[in-house]
């Protein structure tokens, strides 16, 4: 037993030592083993969070520039992509970072359908909402996939790799239902956030109707083992785009994009794993975003 604690209290050593902040990271866990890190507030640059107990949360609190260092191409494409009275779906919202900043770039005639299916996630999602006082947003709890079922779902709200479960026995039972089952009205749609750690080639498979709408899809892969586990190949995402007329591209930095061309030279791993825009319109893409097409 001595020797457990002994373990466990080295790799909590280890893991403090690895940190930038190490103070401000003890006192971050601190306040979320005490349940009272919502009552701290977390400034971003278009908006403000809550410091839920979770690992984004944490690290947006100990770092508020945490999202901008290691998602900077996703961070640049939100803001840069939306415009006033926009229409957006956003998948796996999670504590709701794109939700809301794209809410407050569309602005009060804009709407965001907003959806996230863990039940616990989904609260904090609702609480950053009203914190950052919106009300064009439409929130849904439950996943997205080809047909309207019940999954089981494995439930870790800390951290946010949420996935669908392969096992009958193991996680949570959800709703699942069809993106295009929703009642989304509108004509057009001009931008989806595709999120759903690897379980993208069902979501879309169900969205197809949805698709035909939709001006822009925004995807990240992931390394291969995980679509693996759904009984597929990530190739398979890019596919289902390209057979509903978008063109795709990977985001570079510095407000870049490149053409993927040749499916079969894509790597589908940790070292790879990528921010992708599916496009219909490229003048329409580059006159929102500025964006340059590299060579």
């Amino acid at each position: 037993m001595a020797i457990f604690y002994l373990d466990k209290l080295s790799r909590y050593y280890r893991t403090i030592r690895t940190q930038n902040n190490p103070v401000k990271f003890v006192i971050a866990r601190l306040l979320m083993r005490a349940k009272i890190s919502k009552f701290f507030v977390i400034k971003q640059n278009h908006y403000r969070l809550r410091f839920y107990p979770t690992k984004i949360s944490r690290a947006l609190w100990v770092d508020p520039k945490f999202w901008e260092k290691n998602w900077s191409l996703r961070n640049d494409f939100f803001w840069n992509y939306l415009k006033k009275d926009d229409v957006v779906i956003d998948t796996g919202s999670h504590i709701g970072q794109v939700t809301i900043e794209s809410a407050i770039k569309v602005e009060n005639n804009g709407k965001i359908y907003s959806i996230e299916p863990d039940p616990t996630l989904f609260k904090y999602l609702q609480g950053n909402a009203k914190l950052n006082k919106l009300d064009n947003i439409i929130f849904y709890n439950f996943a997205l996939g080809e047909k309207n079922s019940t999954m089981k779902f494995i439930s870790d709200p800390i951290d946010p790799a949420c996935r669908i479960s392969n096992e009958p026995k193991s996680g949570i039972d959800i709703i699942v239902k069809k993106l295009d089952d929703l009642k989304i009205e509108e004509v057009n749609i001009d931008l989806l956030k595709l999120y759903g750690v690897g379980f993208e080639k069902y979501m879309l498979l169900g969205s197809i109707k949805t698709l035909k709408k939709t001006k822009c899809v925004h995807f990240r892969t992931y390394a291969e083992d995980i679509s693996e586990s759904y009984n597929y190949n990530y190739s398979d995402v890019f596919k289902i785009l390209i057979e509903n007329n978008f063109k795709i591209f990977q985001i570079q930095k510095n407000c870049k994009i490149i053409a993927i061309k040749e499916l079969d030279k894509l790597k589908f791993d940790k070292k790879n794993i990528s921010d992708f825009v599916a496009i219909k319109d490229l003048r329409d893409f580059i006159s929102r975003t500025g964006f340059k097409i590299e060579e």
